[in-house]
Formats: structure tokens, sequence, C-alpha cells
């Protein structure tokens, strides 16, 4: 912005005279001598004084303000040179320009700083943890920046009188991508305030299941540094330099790689550690470890030996019984561990998090399968740093639950193409498979349902077209039934049973009965809870995409296949918050939408930024806001 701004100063041709410049620069000059003068007024806390009674905060924030003022002041002297070097240095940046792009950002960042200000005279609750005593201390700096900002305003606004008054001028495009970059650029500022001061914006919501927790302590956070300055190698990299199965190695390698990272900060070993007993994923290892039942055994006498359980009892047969053949395979590969837990825990540690990294595979080929989409590889490198794929890799939700997910989903979009009774047989299988490992993969089949019965609404209403929608409805019933009579007949396993006892179980664990009454409220906590996983700018997008998309349906314009798979997520997302089943926990318990949130946001961005520059920066901000939340929560 500061860039565009000066530029516009060199290439305009209807410039006010250099001596009306430099009295602004002077006035702005003189005004942050007096705020800064003003600002040593406010003494710091005894128990921190430094130098004057002033902290060491203080007198940084103090040095690094007359730093800017004493480069205005040089600004000042040399505003009437031709060559001056604040105009000579700007103009080897670029030689490219947006006046309206500056102006903006501008009045923007005028704005921000104003309502700052002004918020240093509020009278904030303890709520706000260190927020009004940091607003107070800086409320000279945050005048200053305001008043530059309305300086700046003043100056474009007299120069630029003409440009301002032409219809033209105002693009709907500069316009839009100005909204969208100012809104995530909030949002993620809203996580990281949150994140930061710990405020009580989420302890204090009824039902919040998490509490901050203290920082694990192991002085390894430089770990973190290192992944982060590799992120735009690995970038550029995955975009420019690699394609095909070589990008999406390396970027399942970064990932995997990040994930051990952060179990490494939390833990400063690879080594099963004491403190585990403090997790969920102990309790299900313990079970595991202890039981003498055969895969057999378990599925007949679920209910007897596991359901009172108030987390297994939530839980299909096939949860346990993958975490079963787990611990054989870990037995078998460390049997020098002492049994227990410890053999266990070590594969899940290091295989767990290779078998999230596959999410990829599947995501990054329906990616290439959409008509008109050429950036199949960015929705893989967003689905990295969401902080609920990062950090939740002790449990199923995040190893197993979006890679099935996705499948499925892709599946059922191949199948309502072209797919043929054999396929949907097939397809039914897989999906009583899938609700035979978690219920949690519910929203999956919904998903399926979805995806086919709108192919024919959407793209070919005809009786030819009924006639095979209905001979997969047909393949896809005959499927899930053929297996659900199969396990209960031979096992004994009823999967409804099962589903209801889990499902009442949930409830009472969380105190949580349902009801219309109880909804609005429910709704409100899953989504901000789901934000805590998917970041703030996730939610941001969310709503852009159903309304985008509710405005494209509006409009009647074709419908393209991304229209198609958004209609249907959108619709199982509206069920799974309107079917009441939960009450928090979704930053884990929706990880499985995340592969193609991450694929929607690509589209949807690629289309409003001419670069995908964007793509770096929101990695970035993800990472961040992921080690923030690190530091204070644990999802393991």
């Amino acid at each position: 912005m500061l860039r565009d701004f000066v530029i516009l100063w060199i290439n305009s041709h209807h410039m006010p005279d250099s001596n009306w410049i430099r009295r602004l620069l002077w006035l702005t000059v003189l005004a942050g001598l007096f705020l800064l003068l003003i600002s040593f007024s406010i003494p710091s806390e005894q128990k921190n004084a430094w130098i004057f009674g002033l902290s060491r905060e203080r007198i940084l924030l103090s040095a690094g303000m007359l730093i800017g003022i004493l480069l205005l002041a040089l600004a000042a002297f040399t505003a009437k040179a031709e060559t001056g070097w604040l105009p000579l240095a700007a103009s080897r940046m670029t030689q490219s320009a947006s006046l309206l792009t500056a102006s903006l950002w501008v009045w923007f960042f005028f704005l921000f700083f104003t309502l700052a200000t002004l918020a240093s005279f509020l009278q904030l609750g303890g709520d706000w943890g260190s927020i009004p005593a940091l607003l107070e201390r800086s409320r000279s700096l945050l005048a200053w920046l305001a008043f530059i900002f309305l300086s700046i305003s003043f100056f474009i606004l007299r120069a630029y009188k003409a440009e301002y008054a032409r219809p033209s001028f105002w693009d709907k495009r500069v316009l839009g991508r100005f909204f969208v970059t100012a809104s995530l650029g909030m949002t993620i500022l809203a996580h990281w305030i949150i994140l930061i001061f710990r405020l009580e914006f989420y302890t204090s919501l009824s039902g919040w299941f998490f509490y901050f927790r203290s920082d694990p302590g192991t002085n390894l956070d430089w770990v973190f540094g290192l992944f982060w300055l590799s992120l735009p190698g690995i970038i550029h990299l995955a975009t420019t330099r690699l394609s095909g199965w070589k990008a999406l190695l390396l970027v399942m390698a970064w990932g995997y790689l990040l994930q051990l990272g952060f179990l490494w900060l939390h833990w400063g070993s690879f080594n099963p550690a004491a403190d585990w007993t403090i997790l969920r994923y102990d309790v299900y290892a313990r079970v595991v470890t202890t039981s003498t039942s055969s895969a057999p055994e378990l599925l007949r006498n679920y209910e007897t030996l596991y359901g009172d359980n108030i987390f297994t009892g939530t839980k299909s047969p096939g949860f346990l019984l993958l975490y079963m053949l787990t611990n054989q395979a870990a037995n078998t590969l460390f049997p020098n561990l002492g049994g227990g837990t410890a053999p266990l825990s070590q594969l899940v540690m290091f295989v767990f998090p290779a078998i999230a990294m596959t999410a990829v595979i599947p995501l990054y080929w329906l990616g290439r399968e959409l008509p008109g989409n050429q950036h199949a590889i960015a929705p893989v490198l967003l689905l990295m740093v969401f902080p609920g794929m990062l950090l939740t890799t002790l449990f199923m939700d995040h190893t197993l639950y979006p890679v099935l997910f996705l499948l499925l989903t892709w599946f059922s979009y191949r199948l309502a193409q072209k797919g043929s009774f054999i396929q949907a047989l097939g397809l039914g299988a897989l999906y009583y498979l899938a609700l035979f490992l978690a219920f949690a993969l519910l929203p999956a089949v919904f998903m399926g349902l979805a995806l086919i019965g709108l192919h024919f609404l959407l793209f070919q209403r005809t009786w030819q077209a009924l006639q095979r929608g209905l001979l997969l409805a047909a393949g896809l019933a005959a499927g899930f039934t053929s297996l659900y009579v199969f396990f209960s007949t031979v096992f004994g396993y009823d999967a409804l049973t099962r589903y209801q006892n889990a499902i009442e179980t949930h409830r009472l664990a969380k105190n949580y009965l349902g009801g219309w009454e109880t909804l609005p409220g429910t709704i409100l906590l899953n989504n901000l809870d789901f934000g805590l996983g998917a970041g703030f700018p996730t939610l941001f997008m969310l709503l852009l995409l159903a309304g985008g998309l509710a405005w494209r349906l509006f409009q009647r314009k074709p419908i393209t296949h991304m229209d198609w798979l958004q209609i249907a997520f959108f619709a199982t997302f509206i069920v799974l918050n309107l079917s009441g089943q939960t009450r928090s926990e979704t930053a884990r318990l929706w990880l499985f939408t995340l592969p193609l949130l991450a694929l929607f946001i690509t589209d949807w961005l690629n289309k409003i930024f001419p670069s995908r520059r964007w793509v770096f920066w929101w990695m970035a901000a993800q990472l961040l806001t992921t080690f923030l939340l690190f530091k204070v929560s644990r999802f393991y």
C-alpha cells in the first residue's frame, strides 16, 4: 500500500506543489513529537521500571516511534528535490501502481488506528486481559499512525480529485479484492488476539470443552521457525518446479515432518512420555492393550464389554478393532519396549501422521478431474496448514476420517457421472464399512447420496437419467444392506442399535440432551469451535462460499461441477449443524470437512486474486495461528 502511494506520488502529472507536501510532512513530524512527549506522562508499573521509570517495552516503543519521526523529517527535507531518496528508492521497487488500491488501504488503516486510539480511552473489563494496558501504553503511537494516514488521505484526495470523480475508477474487482483481503486480515488478527492474550472468548461459552493450558516449556520453538522459513521454498518447488507425484510426495513429506515437529515441541523427544496418560488417546490405548477379547468376541459383545464406557461407548466396533490390529503390529515391531501401551504409542506416533498425509492423494486427483481447475496442488498445500490437521495427530479423527470422507466423496462423484450398478454395489458396501469404522463418517454417506441425486437434478433431467439414477440407488442400497445383514447374522452386530446407544452415551457424557430450544446455541458453539481447528479465515471463507453459491443459483447461472460439489457439501454441512448430534469438540470431530474446504477456498481465491501469492500469505498466517494455538491448548 505505501509502495503504491509513493509511486503515485512520483508518476502523478497533477501533484500539489512540493511546498504543500513539505508543510504536510512537517506537520506530521510535529504531531509525532508532541504525542511522543505525551507518552512519557504515563509511567510504567514500578516492578517493570527500567530507565526513568519506564519499562523496557516502553523505551523500545518510543525509540521506534522516534525513528519514524526522524525518517519523516528527512523526507520533509528532501520533498523539494526531484531526486529525493524516498521517491528514488520507491521507483526501483516497481513501475506500476493502483490509486484505488492505495486509497482503500490508506482509509482502512486510518479507520483502524483511529478506532484503536479511541479504544485506549475505554474502561474495558477484566475479560480483556492485558489489552487495555497495552492500548493505553501505545496510545500516542496509535494516534500518530492515525494522523499519518489522515495526512495521506488529505494528500491523495487533493491530488487525485478528478480520478475519484470518474465512475469507471471504482473497479468492482479491486473493491472485491480489498474487501476479501481486509476481512481475512481482520479475522486472522482476531484469532491471534484471542490466543495471545488468552481472552475468555471460548471459555465463556456454555458447553465449551477444551481450556487454555500452559506452555509445555521445552525451549524448542526454533524448530517451528525452521519450518516456517521453509514455507516459501516448499510452495515454489510444489507449484513451479515439480508436478504430479513429485510435488505430492514433497508436500506429504513436509506435512509429515511438521506434525512430528509439533509432537517434539510438546515432549522434547520422540519417546512415549508419562504424561500421555492425560491424553484422550491413552484411554483407547489402555483398553486395547489390556483387552483379552478376540475380534469376533469384540463384535458380538461390544455393548457388554465397552458400551458403558463414556469413551468407547460412543464408538463403533471398527474403531477399537483397528486399534487392536495396530497394537498387535506394534508388539511385533517393538518387542523390547516392555509391553503395555509403549509399543502402540511408539507406532502411533510415527505411523498415524503418515497415514493422515494420504488425504492429499484423493484431494489432488479430485481437483484434477474438476473441469477448469488448473491448480490442483494448491488445495493440497492449504490442507497442510489447518491447525486441526497438525495438532490432532494421535486421533483417528485426523488419521483416517479426512482421507476416508474424501475417498467416498470422490467415488460418489465419479459414480454419479459414469458409474454402473456393480460399482454402486461396491460403493454401498464401502458406505457400510465406513460406518463400521466410525459413525463420524455418516456425513460422507449423506454427501455421496446428495451428489448422486443432485447430478440428476442439475445436469440430466431426462427419463433415461432417472432410470440410471434409480439403478445406482438400488445398487447402493443392496451393497449397504448386504453387509448389514452379513455382520448381523455372522457376528451378531446390529449397527443401528450400536449407533443409537453411541449417540445416547455421547449426549449423556456431555450433559447434552438436544432439542430445538438448545439448537441455536449449539450451532454457534460448534462453528466457533470448528473455527479454532480450521482457523478463523476458514470460517469467513465458509460464509463467502455459501453466499457466492446462493447468488449464482439466484442468478440462474450455468451450474459447474464445482457448484455441484459445493451444493452437496453445504447441504451436508447444514444437516450436520441441524442434527444436533454433538456439542463442542468440532475442531476435532469435523476435521473430515477440511480437504473439501481447501479445494473450495482455492478455487474461490484463484478467481479473486490475479497471482498465486495469496497461497503463501494464507499458509504463513495459518502456520503462525497453529503455533499460537499449540502454545495455549492441546487437541491430542
